[in-house]
């Protein structure tokens, strides 16, 4: 034991909770709630262009003929103008409603009520593409898709 002589401080070795590396990127990445809520939205529209492409590739992958499209809207699009075409310029229709639907977002209604509401639809558009996703891939009805198929307008 060594006891301090007086007038002598004895300095205790700081140990960092965490490395000092992290701790500076820490501080760094700190944003306000308000911030996190616009991070939140716009992965929230990544999250939709996301789905929306695994959805396509699966469409894509599944379908050889029109008639095997079951929204009776894009099967007549699909027969007219072919499925890929039809398929990526509704890819590039999303792109361009995410975009403009986030810009008016962040620029008009900057609140944190129309935020997290936009973010709860992100999520259930992201779902719905999933869900279709899944179904193309598996080629088993699942739960929404099932759902989904009893709606008149899917019906063949």
């Amino acid at each position: 034991l060594s006891i301090p002589v007086r007038g002598t401080i004895k300095q205790r070795k700081k140990i960092p909770s965490m490395p000092v590396g992290l701790l500076s990127i820490h501080r760094k990445l700190f944003i306000s709630s308000a911030s996190m809520l616009v991070l939140l939205s716009y992965i929230s529209s990544a999250l939709i262009l996301v789905t929306k492409l695994a959805d396509c590739l699966t469409t894509l992958h599944g379908i050889r003929y029109a008639h095997q499209e079951r929204n009776r809207l894009v099967r007549g699009w699909m027969a007219r103008f072919g499925i890929a075409k039809v398929i990526w310029g509704v890819y590039l229709m999303i792109i361009a409603i995410v975009i403009l639907s986030q810009y008016i977002l962040v620029k008009y209604f900057n609140d944190p009520l129309s935020i997290v509401g936009y973010i709860l639809t992100a999520l259930f558009i992201s779902y719905t593409h999933l869900a279709v996703a899944h179904t193309n891939h598996t080629r088993k009805l699942n739960v929404f898709t099932r759902w989904l198929s009893s709606r008149r307008h899917y019906n063949p």
